[in-house]
């Protein structure tokens, strides 16, 4: 397909979605795939619509509502990519889910890192002119790792950590067969429809799930 020029301020009729360039230029965010600063910058935009309809939790913080499903489409990917992507962000601390069960979709926090790097600027700027050097990391560097052998305690931190690996591994599979049942079964319709049903119609989905 041939698509035309822009011409004169044509640009400007178009509609965007808003992707930081802090995300492109911080070290600790940089890292992040595209697909990961893309989602970013949708949630970003459902924001704006949430603080708009007041969707703002006891503490004054504001919450969205985005599936997985929801998130897919957007992106045009598989639900398993899709999954992985948002658990970039919430490795990396830009995204929060909280949980509210009874077949609930999960509310999101979406992080706002502008004021945690602006602070962690200035840190970096006075370490930088102070020109001292903490003594505890002169001596750590003088300590030799032990090679020899994994004590106890490193041991059960190994399982313990495998164990909870797996763990999430089943909740998000858990969330992901959450969220393509209530797309299939039109979850969101059946409440508008039947508001008196609503916990009936949660408990259904868990049980589906």
């Amino acid at each position: 397909m041939a698509y035309e020029y822009f011409y004169g301020r044509e640009s400007e009729k178009f509609m965007f979605y808003r992707i930081p360039k802090l995300l492109f230029q911080i070290d600790e965010l940089k890292k992040l795939p595209i697909e990961a600063k893309v989602l970013y910058g949708m949630l970003l935009d459902r924001v704006g619509l949430s603080a708009e309809n007041g969707w703002i939790d006891d503490k004054g913080r504001i919450f969205i509502i985005y599936t997985v499903a929801d998130a897919a489409k957007a992106l045009g990917c598989s639900l398993k990519k899709t999954v992985g992507i948002i658990k970039e962000l919430e490795e990396i601390g830009l995204v929060e889910k909280k949980r509210r069960g009874m077949g609930k979709p999960n509310l999101i926090y979406v992080k706002n890192f502008l004021n945690e790097m602006s602070e962690m600027q200035l840190r970096n700027s006075k370490n930088y002119n102070s020109g001292s050097v903490d003594p505890a990391i002169q001596e750590l560097s003088y300590l030799q790792p032990n090679n020899t052998k994994k004590t106890n305690t490193e041991m059960n931190k190994t399982d313990n950590e495998q164990s909870l690996q797996i763990r999430q591994a089943g909740s998000e599979e858990r969330e992901l067969y959450k969220d393509i049942i209530m797309e299939n079964i039109g979850y969101e319709r059946l409440v508008a429809e039947y508001p008196v049903r609503y916990e009936l119609i949660g408990m259904i989905v868990d049980l589906m799930v």
